[in-house]
C-alpha cells in the first residue's frame, strides 16, 4: 500500500509541476498495482481534463465516484469539470445531490447559492451564501456579501443592509463588500450614503474596476 501512496502522491506532485507524461506514468502504475484502489483513476481524470480532454475527464470521474462515493474531492472536481463544460441540467442535478450527501461543506452551499440566484430564487441564495460564508473560510468573505445582495434582491432592504454592514465592516480592501453597501444604501433610500460608501473605498483602493463601474451606475 505504501508504494501505491508513493505512486499516487508522486503522481499528483507532476500533474501540479505540469509534467503530464510523468503524472500519466506514475498514474498508471498505481493502476496496475491496486486495480481495486480508486485514487489512481481520480488521478487520471484531472490528468485528462489538464489534457484537454473534457469527455474522458468526465467519464472517469463518474467511474471514480462509483468507486468512492464519500470522496468530497471527486465530487467538487467533477462539479467543476461539469460547470466548464456547460451541462447545466447535469451540473445542478449532481450539485443537489451531492449538496444533500455533504450538508455542510461550505464549497458545496456556496455553488447551490449560486444557482439558486441564477434561477431568481434570491431569498434561498441568500439564505445558502449566509451558510456557506460560516461553513468555510475560503467562501466566507464572498459568502458575506453575496448574501446582502441576494437579501436586497428579495427585497428584506434592512436586512441587506445590515449584511453589507457587517460585511464592509469585517472586508475592508475587498470592493465587493463596498458594492453591495453602496447598493443596499440605495435599495434603503440612501442614495448619498451608497455614493459616499464608494467614494471612501475607491480611495482606498484605486483604479478598481468593480468600484468604478458601481459608482459609474449608482
Amino acid at each position: 500500500m505504501l508504494a501505491y501512496d508513493s505512486l499516487i502522491d508522486e503522481g499528483d506532485e507532476a500533474l501540479e509541476s505540469g509534467d503530464l507524461t510523468r503524472a500519466r506514468e506514475r498514474y498508471l502504475r498505481a493502476r496496475k498495482l491496486r486495480p481495486e484502489y480508486p485514487a489512481a483513476i481520480h488521478g487520471m481524470a484531472r490528468l485528462e481534463e489538464a489534457l484537454g480532454r473534457p469527455q474522458l475527464a468526465r467519464a472517469l470521474f463518474d467511474e471514480f465516484l462509483t468507486e468512492a462515493p464519500d470522496s468530497i474531492d471527486g465530487w467538487l472536481n467533477s462539479l467543476r469539470l461539469l460547470d466548464r463544460l456547460g451541462d447545466r441540467y447535469r451540473y445542478a442535478t449532481v450539485l443537489e445531490a451531492t449538496a444533500r450527501r455533504f450538508p455542510t461543506n461550505g464549497e458545496l452551499l456556496f455553488r447551490l447559492a449560486a444557482e439558486h440566484a441564477r434561477a431568481g430564487d434570491h431569498r434561498r441564495a441568500a439564505s445558502l451564501y449566509q451558510r456557506a460564508a460560516q461553513a468555510n473560510t475560503m467562501r466566507r468573505d464572498a459568502g458575506r456579501w453575496r448574501a446582502a445582495d441576494e437579501l436586497r434582491l428579495a427585497g428584506d432592504t434592512d436586512e441587506a443592509l445590515a449584511q453589507a454592514m457587517d460585511a464592509a465592516a469585517h472586508l475592508p480592501l475587498d470592493p465587493g463588500a463596498h458594492v453591495a453597501l453602496a447598493q443596499a444604501q440605495r435599495a434603503c433610500g440612501a442614495l448619498e450614503l451608497g455614493r459616499r460608501v464608494l467614494q471612501t473605498a475607491r480611495a482606498k483602493l484605486p483604479r478598481n474596476v468593480a468600484l468604478e463601474r458601481a459608482a459609474a451606475q449608482l
